[in-house]
């Protein structure tokens, strides 16, 4: 079955970009830009966290990625999978209480540059307490005077805190200005 199809829920284990046996913890569907058409779409970024490696040694971390990069275990692999975590229930009951650090969304924004803006200017700029999701921060900069199109360039970045959502929007908030 291509996992581009495959619609994955909490619980599930899948095969993901790096080695090791993983596990679904949290899926977050929303409304996004399209990096190539710049138009909002509906897009998935799965949670996963890595219980034992391929050698079955505890491999405890985790990631986030776009379903189509991951792949539901084998009937061969889960069967395996099974065995060992009836074999390792401490090391299993280790993983299910392994709670994974809140990972950000991060968009970065480009505005440009003349001569005498600096990073510490547009910093002191942009409001730290602005709330905008992701189809509004052009607008958002551009409301600020700043245009989002063109050279040279600074780069405006925005987190979303442990991925923040505000109906089926992720919630972003000003972090800071990169060095160019």
């Amino acid at each position: 079955m291509p996992a581009a199809k495959t619609k994955f829920e909490v619980g599930n284990w899948v095969r993901g970009q790096h080695a090791g046996f993983w596990q679904v913890y949290r899926v977050a569907r929303y409304q996004g830009l399209d990096p190539i058409s710049g138009k909002v779409k509906s897009k998935t970024t799965v949670f996963v966290k890595r219980f034992v490696s391929d050698t079955f040694k505890q491999s405890f971390t985790q990631e986030t990625c776009d379903p189509s990069l991951l792949m539901p275990l084998s009937k061969k692999d889960f069967a395996r999978l099974q065995t060992f975590i009836l074999d390792h229930q401490a090391l299993y009951a280790k993983f299910v209480e392994y709670q994974p650090p809140a990972i950000d969304a991060i968009y970065n924004a480009r505005i440009v540059a003349p001569k005498g803006i600096t990073k510490r200017k547009v910093e002191a700029k942009v409001p730290k307490d602005a709330r905008v999701i992701e189809p509004e921060i052009d607008s958002f900069l551009r409301e600020l005077g700043y245009s989002t199109q063109g050279f040279p360039c600074l780069t405006v970045q925005f987190i979303s805190p442990d991925h923040q959502l505000e109906d089926r929007h992720l919630v972003y908030r000003f972090h800071r200005v990169l060095d160019q």
